[in-house]
């Protein structure tokens, strides 16, 4: 239970921070 519960919450977070990287290269590119 708490395994699943860890991978769920790691899954959303690096979700999350791909989502962060992207949208920081995407505004670095527009930037340039």
């Amino acid at each position: 239970m708490w395994k699943l519960v860890h991978l769920i919450f790691g899954s959303f977070y690096g979700f999350k921070l791909r989502i962060f990287y992207f949208h920081n290269n995407d505004r670095y590119i527009s930037f340039y």
